[in-house]
């Protein structure tokens, strides 16, 4: 695979995953419906529940937008975007243990001299 396949690669894990995050956002939605239904003794139980999905829906929508965002980006081959991309691979490597490890090889790759030289070359869009 050369280096160019790479950046795809990572490119495309970034669309597959902001599309995960979009549905998982769409379903978080779903949870609130059903906490609602059941009846609740404290009357501030629904407002709670609906309080914390929207927090977690809004950030799922912004990581899925900063990922769909750096994709793009990646597939330009913008600096940038492989700017971006360190950032939410720095903030996977939280995600133990499979978060961490794609993090780990997105950086290792992307930090390479080579591969940022991939990045400043002018004429890379005609390639």
């Amino acid at each position: 695979m050369s280096r160019h396949d790479g950046i795809k690669l990572i490119a495309i894990y970034h669309f597959v995953l902001a599309g995960i995050m979009v549905l998982g956002a769409l379903g978080i939605l779903l949870f609130p419906l059903l906490a609602v239904s059941v009846s609740p003794v404290d009357p501030r139980g629904p407002l709670a529940v609906l309080f914390g999905t929207g927090i977690i829906f809004f950030i799922l929508i912004v990581l899925a937008i900063l990922y769909l965002i750096a994709g793009i980006g990646l597939w330009q081959r913008q600096e940038w975007a492989r700017w971006l991309t360190i950032v939410l691979a720095i903030l996977g490597l939280f995600n133990f243990p499979v978060g961490t490890i794609i993090g780990l090889v997105i950086l290792w790759f992307l930090l390479r001299d080579d591969v940022q030289a991939l990045f400043r070359t002018p004429d890379h869009r005609h390639e």
